[in-house]
């Protein structure tokens, strides 16, 4: 008999089902990064936001014109939108270690900052479901081989600077070509 007045016939006292994950979409608001997915989504974030910004820019350059003093603002402008696009990651990334993402703020905090993205590069998310959702899907291909980009990049970059670097500390300057007068 179908009585409105019947109370609901599913088992609410059934166990979750920690093996259902859940795929990250990139443009999310809400939900878990695991570590590579990190590292990917924090890089398409920055180029992403560096791009728009780069719009913004060059259009705030031609609407100004000849008035220079909207050029003190550029910098800004794409400092807002990086950290911007950085913040939804960190906060994702935090919801997947069962953290609230109010602990993204401990990154405008001097040298917390940096035991906070150590923390986040390497510390272990929840493997079961928590308070902000099913676990992350297994990453992709994609995911690996823009992880890898990055951090490959990262490591050139600092390599390339500590060559820098040096080669100025010995006096070598790419600068100025040495001729031989003759």
């Amino acid at each position: 008999m179908d009585n409105p007045y019947n109370a609901p016939a599913a088992d609410l006292t059934a166990p979750l089902d920690n093996a259902a994950t859940r795929i990250p979409r990139f443009f999310a608001w809400k939900g878990r990064l695991g570590r590579a997915r990190y590292i990917a989504y924090s890089g398409g974030a920055m180029l992403l936001a560096m791009v728009l910004a780069s719009v913004i820019m060059i259009l705030l350059m031609i609407l100004a014109g000849s008035k220079y003093q909207v050029a003190v603002f550029l910098p800004l402008i794409n400092l807002v939108a990086m950290l911007a696009g950085w913040s939804i990651v960190a906060v994702r990334r935090l919801n997947d270690m069962n953290r609230t993402g109010w602990l993204a703020l401990l990154f405008a905090v001097p040298l917390v900052n940096l035991a906070l993205g150590l923390w986040l590069l390497f510390g272990p998310g929840n493997r079961q479901a928590n308070k902000y959702g099913a676990p992350p899907s297994r990453n992709s291909t994609w995911v690996y081989a823009t992880c890898l980009v990055l951090v490959l990049g990262a490591l050139i970059s600092v390599l390339t600077a500590y060559g820098v670097h040096k080669a100025s500390q010995l006096g070598i300057s790419g600068n100025s070509p040495t001729f031989i007068d003759r």
